[in-house]
């Protein structure tokens, strides 16, 4: 398969590689996931996305990473 289409609204992150992304919009908000590989740490990852999207005014309620299948969040 190609490259994935990630969500307009999603900051780009600058070494990574798009593999899925699902987006879902309710009544009380939306959701993201996002999925793609870097080599950069996984907590620098998460702080980018954590940031970028605060500074976006978006509410960031949880995060939740992972790495060769281990949920960190």
């Amino acid at each position: 398969g190609g490259e994935a289409t990630l969500p307009d609204c999603r900051p780009n992150y600058p070494v990574a590689t798009p593999q899925s992304a699902v987006s879902m919009q309710g009544a009380d908000g939306g959701a993201a996931v996002i999925s793609f590989t870097t080599r950069d740490p996984m907590q620098d990852v998460a702080k980018f996305y954590e940031n970028a999207l605060r500074e976006a005014g978006i509410k960031v309620s949880s995060t939740i990473a992972t790495t060769d299948g281990d949920a960190k969040g």
